[in-house]
């Protein structure tokens, strides 16, 4: 085991080790529709990666299919740590989804510009091909189905690994519903001494996050009058059988104990030589990685092939832990997965809101432990159906909540000096009218006439930056 927390935690730093500033990474998912609302056509990206390439991005196949299935390019001088300086533009379950991975800066701001710089590149392909990129957080009309997952080796695993509690058979399997969910995720740079204090306060804390940026309340073609944001809650759906992988976990005690709790998982698969291979005959991971002798896998391909476990192998195992937070051990950084993609205005408010509780985190964790697990994991589900207007224990309004947990990320990011706050103004908005955009979006619907539905959530050019309206003077930072 000791091996194996070694291998996992490598990557985290020590605040005496890190810069002087945390890093911010972003990971922006996009439902891809044509005008009719409907999820384009999987030639639509088939084509974008062969125009991506033509302008040199560098075009990677997926190890078990031989799909085009990734662009690498830096678009900006930032860069991470432990040599993550390219972005990434991909698909996620779905191929209608567009998934862009844009590697670090320094702030906030330097984000935005970054950000601008990728959205003008994928519009100049999208425009053209008659295409809308929505910042919203499930496909609005079509159904969840097989025929719209990637062509990933991965993904044919999951399939294989899933079930039918939720989507009719006739459709696909319960992982098809992913297929069209599109998230806004964040990675920060997390420090040893902190990175499980954070882990656990931030599970426990992204009801709050997701009561004022739930943003899936319309799907499948009509108003969804039970949630306020269907696509988190596909997560518990749609993963029956992988609860445990899901949501807000039990507390982490330490790296050993997070390890072990990825070790506990049913196995999936592991990587070799850039490969999927499907992990065989071991009741859990552990069981497989403690395994001295080989092991059966299986590749996307049907061929079997003989496994020996390798310490390494629990990274990658990291990226199956779906909770509303998690660790990233390739960059030694914090993932935060809770919110729905937002529109154009508010791409950068997810990041800003976690970013400012790490950055305070003591007194994020005083908010935390004011209620228990069992608290955070109900106000979860009521958030998810009624937004701003859930209520926390004994009927507390979670809106109070929200506010407080704003002033706490506001005071985070007046720490860091540098204007940050103000992507947070976008969500005091939202708290004011203590309606999310799930509401709006509710209002506006008509599947007849989408495009008051565009007008709200389409991502389109003319957006003016924050960055053009703050002026930094850098030379004067630490």
């Amino acid at each position: 085991m000791d091996e194996l927390v070694q291998a996992f935690s490598k990557n985290y730093l020590t605040k005496s080790q890190a810069g002087p500033r945390r890093k911010i990474g972003i990971e922006l998912e996009f439902p891809i529709v044509d005008d009719c609302g409907e999820a384009v056509s999987y030639s639509v990206l088939k084509e974008m990666f062969t125009w991506l390439g033509a302008k040199g991005w560098n075009i990677k196949l997926d190890g078990g299919t031989g799909e085009k299935v990734e662009a690498k390019k830096s678009l900006t001088s930032g860069t991470g740590r432990f040599n993550y300086d390219e972005d990434t533009i991909g698909t996620d379950v779905g191929y209608c989804t567009l998934e862009t991975s844009l590697c670090p800066e320094d702030d906030l701001f330097a984000m935005e510009v970054h950000w601008k710089k990728l959205k003008g590149l994928l519009l100049e392909y999208f425009d053209q091909a008659g295409c809308h990129l929505l910042g919203y957080g499930i496909q609005p009309i079509s159904y969840p189905s097989s025929k719209l997952i990637a062509n990933k080796g991965r993904y044919r695993f999951f399939e294989e690994d899933s079930l039918n509690r939720y989507v009719d058979q006739r459709q696909g399997r319960d992982v098809s519903a992913f297929a069209i969910t599109a998230a806004n995720q964040c990675h920060i740079d997390i420090y040893q001494e902190e990175a499980i204090l954070a882990v656990n306060v931030l599970n426990g804390l992204a009801p709050l996050l997701s009561a004022v940026t739930a943003n899936a309340s319309v799907w499948r073609g009509s108003v969804d009058s039970e949630w306020a944001d269907v696509r988190e809650v596909l997560w518990d759906k749609c993963w029956s059988n992988r609860i445990e992988q899901t949501g807000i976990p039990d507390p982490f005690k330490d790296f050993g104990d997070y390890v072990d709790r990825l070790c506990q998982f049913r196995p999936l698969m592991v990587v070799r030589d850039g490969e999927c291979v499907k992990v065989m005959d071991h009741k859990t991971f552990g069981d497989f990685i403690f395994d001295t002798h080989n092991s059966k896998g299986r590749t996307v391909d049907g061929k079997s092939v003989k496994l020996l476990p390798s310490a390494d192998d629990i990274r990658f195992q990291s990226g199956f832990a779906w909770w509303e937070a998690r660790l990233a051990p390739n960059y030694g950084t914090i993932e935060i997965r809770p919110c729905s993609q937002q529109p154009e205005e508010a791409v950068l408010c997810v990041a800003a809101f976690a970013l400012g509780l790490v950055e305070n985190l003591d007194a994020a964790y005083e908010l935390y432990t004011e209620y228990t697990l069992s608290d955070w994991r109900r106000l979860r589900f009521d958030v998810l159906r009624h937004g701003l207007g859930a209520l926390a224990r004994n009927d507390h309004p979670v809106v109070s909540l929200v506010e407080r947990a704003l002033r706490l990320a506001r005071a985070g990011l007046r720490k860091r000096g540098l204007g940050e706050e103000i992507f947070l103004n976008v969500l005091d908005k939202r708290v004011a009218s203590n309606l999310t955009i799930s509401d709006k979006v509710r209002e506006v619907f008509n599947k007849d006439n989408l495009q008051p539905f565009f007008d709200m959530v389409e991502v389109r050019k003319d957006y003016k930056l924050l960055a053009s309206q703050y002026t930094l003077d850098r030379s004067l930072l630490p």
